[in-house]
Order: structure tokens, then C-alpha cells, then sequence
């Protein structure tokens, strides 16, 4: 969301993201999609990462977040520019960090003859918040090296003459409760777009 942690402050996060796509009507015209009866796609498999961001100033934080999908470790570091107040009209935050697949390569090469590989990824968070209860927030963000050089699958593979991609977050915010927010978010990717699954 962009917003700054304080020096000394922590944040742990879980995360699922569900693999089916979400059907609201006439879904057994759409194979692969999930309505009611699979619970809008919370009874397929997930995406789980784990992860937790300190404060080491008020405006500059370090992360380190792990999900299953092809065990990607992730290191990060965000610098706050600008925190949304009378005089100033959006919060804005700069991140940096790196991907590492198979734990960040931290395996014994002679065991996985797969080489390493790393992807830097740039990213702007704009957020704009209306009364405390509602919030919009942009983030394009450049990925590098994201085609996975180890896996020869291209017919399950999107755009794979790219090996970089870039995508645009748009995310909107409600709050429902004072501990309670709902949160949407979509992100449209250029360049190279994935594998098995071509969807934003």
C-alpha cells in the first residue's frame, strides 16, 4: 500500500493467491473458472508466501518475504519519499529488491545442476487515501530477468522471446472495520507474462 513502517516497527505478512479464475455467472461455459460451488476459487490451489518487513528509519524499511511458487525468496528495501497530509496530495514510496528461485539458489550445486538466477525488480507505489476509508493505489514496476532460464516449456509459456516484464498495479482499498479492509487489486504485465496461466 505504500505506506511507511517506523524505525524499529514490524510487519508479518501471509499471503494466498488462489489459481482459478473467478466466475460470478453461467461458469460451466467457462472451463477452469470457479463460482459458488468451488467458492470462487478458494477450494483450488495456492500461492502461500510468508514474509516480514522492519523499520530501520521512518522513511527506509528492509523485507524478506518466501513463497512456494518455485521457492522464491525475495529481499527488499523501500525508501519513503512523501506521506499523504494537507500539504502533500499522494504517499509515495520507492522499492528495490531481488527474487531468488529454489531459496535463493542455497542448495548444493552438484545436487541441483540448475543454474541460479535472480530477478531485480523496481517498483513505485502511489497511494491516494479519501477520508481514511478509502484508498486507490498505482504501482508500475519493472522486473528483470523473470523468464525462468531453467525450464524448457514454451508451449505452456507466455511471450517467451521477453525476458523481462512490466506491470502496472492498480488496487483499491476499503475499510470495512477499524481492523478490517477489504482490498482488490489487478496487474497487467508486458513483456514476458508467465507460464500455464495468461491472466492478470
Amino acid at each position: 500500500d505504500g505506506k511507511p513502517q517506523k524505525a524499529g516497527g514490524m510487519d508479518f505478512f501471509i499471503g494466498h493467491r488462489f489459481g482459478s479464475a473467478i466466475c460470478l455467472s453461467d461458469c460451466a461455459s467457462k472451463p477452469g473458472s470457479a463460482g459458488l460451488g468451488q467458492l470462487f476459487g478458494f477450494d483450488s490451489s495456492a500461492v502461500i508466501a510468508y514474509g516480514v518487513r522492519a523499520g530501520i528509519t521512518d522513511r527506509l524499511s528492509i523485507s524478506v518475504t518466501r513463497t512456494n511458487l518455485f521457492q522464491t525468496i525475495s529481499l527488499g528495501t523501500a525508501f519513503q519519499v512523501s506521506r499523504q497530509s494537507a500539504n502533500v496530495p499522494v504517499t509515495l514510496q520507492l522499492r528495490a529488491s531481488v527474487d531468488g528461485v529454489r531459496n535463493f539458489g542455497m542448495y548444493k550445486k552438484e545436487n541441483n545442476p540448475a543454474d541460479r538466477q535472480y530477478s531485480p525488480v523496481l517498483q513505485i507505489v502511489t497511494t491516494r487515501t479519501f477520508k481514511d476509508q478509502v484508498s486507490f493505489t498505482l504501482a508500475p514496476t519493472m522486473s528483470f530477468n523473470t523468464r525462468d532460464e531453467a525450464r524448457d516449456i514454451p508451449d505452456f509459456a507466455f511471450c517467451t522471446n521477453h525476458n523481462d516484464t512490466a506491470a502496472l498495479g492498480v488496487g483499491l482499498g476499503v475499510r470495512l472495520l477499524p481492523t478490517v479492509s477489504l482490498v482488490g487489486e489487478i496487474i497487467p504485465r508486458w513483456g514476458f507474462r508467465g507460464e500455464v496461466k495468461d491472466r492478470p
